[in-house]
């Protein structure tokens, strides 16, 4: 996806076209395709494109998943549509969650992106946006949230209403962490979430179990159609099935909504 050059791994394709909810008989044909444009020090950007471009003519829904990491990162500039979706990945699972909060730490204020509570578990979570997929988060980033956790665990410590009641640090990214970041992540308890990882409940597990699918994966819609949704606030695909309205707002014509709702309907799982 960043145009790293690569041996061709023709099993990795496999498994993320299958993933995406491919057919065999659609692997097939993208894998055929994809091996006759191969040339030396192809990159992996381009072998996304060529099967990107191979499953359109199969199924939309199936591309649209198949796309779904550069769909993240067309998010972008502003991290709040990220925001908003790790949220409600954590209200998928059963939490209620409070963003933007200002918490009381032992020594300073501190922003949280995203609290999530659910029993006696609260979750302080930090996300992490980057709209180019070579950037990591690098050790320095969990360093950093992990002080600021620390201060506000060390606030409430002092109030008795907290005393029976988890805290827990959690730090979602759109991209990766680096090896540092996660050993001292692991090693400090704090919780990290990337685009594949974990092995299990990684990013893009969670929006694709709970149907989480933002509207840049549509492959019905124009990048400009795209950018005037989310200008509207409608970042997720179950959203706009809600509002399909916005579609008339956004001058799109009347003869293609129909085919952007039902895309929009198989990424939700509906």
């Amino acid at each position: 996806m960043n145009g790293k050059k690569a041996l061709f791994n023709e099993e990795k394709l496999k498994l993320s076209l299958k993933n995406s909810g491919a057919t065999a008989e659609m692997i097939a044909h993208v894998l055929e395709e994809v091996k006759l444009a191969l040339y030396p020090y192809i990159s992996t950007q381009e072998i996304h494109k060529i099967a990107f471009s191979r499953l359109k003519q199969f199924k939309r829904a199936t591309a649209a998943r198949y796309n779904l990491k550069k769909a993240l990162l067309d998010l972008g500039p502003s991290g709040f549509p990220f925001e908003r979706i790790v949220e409600q990945t954590l209200i998928y699972q059963g939490f209620t969650t409070k963003t933007d909060q200002i918490l009381k730490g032992n020594c300073v204020q501190h922003e949280v992106d995203v609290i999530a509570i659910k029993n006696n578990f609260y979750l302080l979570v930090e996300c992490k946006f980057h709209s180019d997929q070579a950037r990591q988060s690098d050790v320095k980033v969990p360093l950093y949230i992990q002080s600021r956790f620390y201060d506000i665990r060390l606030q409430w410590k002092k109030d008795a209403s907290y005393q029976n009641k988890s805290l827990q640090g959690w730090i979602f990214t759109n991209t990766r962490f680096s090896k540092d970041a996660i050993s001292y992540s692991n090693c400090m308890d704090l919780n990290l979430v990337a685009w594949n990882y974990p092995s299990k409940g990684s990013l893009k597990e969670r929006i694709d179990v709970a149907g989480l699918h933002p509207i840049t994966c549509l492959t019905t819609l124009t990048l400009n159609e795209k950018q005037a949704l989310l200008k509207e606030m409608i970042i997720l695909c179950r959203e706009l099935l809600k509002k399909r309205e916005i579609l008339t707002k956004i001058e799109i014509h009347p003869q293609r909504h129909a085919n952007i709702l039902s895309e929009a309907k198989q990424l939700c799982n509906l």
